[in-house]
């Protein structure tokens, strides 16, 4: 029987006071642990865990400079970082804190993937989807090796996005960065996570549609030029190059969808992948000011990584995701609008391709 207890908490985004709601009741947690996937409440989780480069490292998150982005802020990251809590700071772990307050795994503080406060934040900025195996395999030992964590017992939410550097350097190797590659470096990751992890929910988040992004965000002079630095086959090529880019970059997403909806992953109870396609769409949802101009407060001082405010709205699209049945998701995203998205007596679980028939 469901005993509830309903928090209403007021969020502000540390960066920015962008307000969002956070109405959900709260059940207290499963007498005994579930031992499906598909009946995984979000109060059962007990672990958070996450792969991936820049974005999920929190690279300039906090910054004010460009200097800054060189700093990884772990702990205000959308999908692994715990700073503070759930009343300042919006993450997906901080947002299942609000169910479970003893979560581990979620990264605080600065610093790179081998300090203290890193933990189960394993993304390295740079990485290349062809890193994602390295990765994986960190991640798993370091849960193995975890006197926090009970490996086989434990209910853990992994979540994964790669693929803008083998987008930035496409025109530099085509075939290295082809569709067909990219699929095969993200299967070798999800298939180590599928054969050494117990009890394990993993969200691999479709890259965004990176071609038409970098247009709306060239302000003034430091974008640009850090634009061209960081993805240049994508700002300085010709209008053929970025239609071929653009075309790959829809494949990456096209494969990702055919590779978890093939069923590889959902052989046993315990474990699922789920694709979250939030970011999907992006660039048709960028939020603006008044006058049209993009809100240049959801992005770090490069007009492209997520400043503080844009990690959180990244963190609140990702849960939202997570609430939505298979083939109902949003696939794209309102920085700053949508409200955070309820459990209910109906649909308790987190969403998974079975949960949702």
């Amino acid at each position: 029987m469901w005993k509830f207890l309903l928090m209403t908490l007021t969020v502000v985004a540390l960066s920015d006071s962008a307000r969002a709601r956070f109405d959900c009741q709260v059940p207290e947690r499963s007498p005994t642990r579930p031992t499906s996937v598909h009946q995984l409440r979000p109060e059962d989780v007990d672990v958070v865990g996450a792969i991936g480069d820049s974005l999920t490292a929190g690279n300039g998150a906090l910054a004010k400079t460009p200097l800054g982005l060189l700093t990884e802020y772990r702990g205000r990251s959308w999908s692994i970082g715990g700073d503070k809590d759930f009343s300042s700071v919006v993450t997906l772990p901080n947002i299942l804190r609000s169910f479970n307050p003893n979560i581990k795994g979620f990264s605080t503080g600065s610093g790179k993937a081998d300090g203290r406060g890193a933990r189960l934040n394993r993304a390295v900025p740079g990485a290349f989807s062809a890193d994602m195996a390295k990765q994986a395999k960190d991640l798993v030992q370091r849960m193995k090796d975890s006197k926090e964590i009970n490996f086989e017992e434990d209910w853990k939410v992994v979540t994964m996005l790669i693929g803008f550097k083998d987008l930035c350097d496409f025109c530099n190797d085509k075939k290295l960065f082809s569709a067909e590659n990219y699929r095969d470096n993200i299967q070798k990751a999800l298939d180590i996570l599928h054969q050494e992890l117990p009890r394990t929910f993993v969200n691999v988040v479709t890259v965004m549609d990176m071609v038409p992004l970098f247009p709306e965000l060239n302000k003034g002079l430091i974008c640009p030029m850090l634009h061209r630095y960081l993805c240049k086959c994508v700002t300085s090529a010709n209008n053929d190059v970025q239609t071929e880019i653009q075309d790959i970059n829809h494949k990456y997403q096209e494969v990702t969808n055919e590779l978890v909806n093939s069923g590889r992953y959902d052989t046993r109870d315990n474990f699922t992948v789920v694709v979250q396609p939030f970011m999907q769409e992006l660039h048709v949802e960028l939020p603006t000011q008044s006058n049209g101009e993009p809100d240049w407060s959801f992005w770090a001082p490069d007009c492209f990584h997520f400043s503080g405010k844009g990690h959180a709205a990244a963190g609140e699209a990702l849960w939202n995701n997570m609430m939505e049945p298979v083939g109902q998701k949003q696939t794209s995203w309102q920085p700053g609008v949508r409200a955070i998205k309820c459990p209910t007596q109906e649909r308790p679980y987190l969403v998974t391709s079975k949960n949702s028939k």
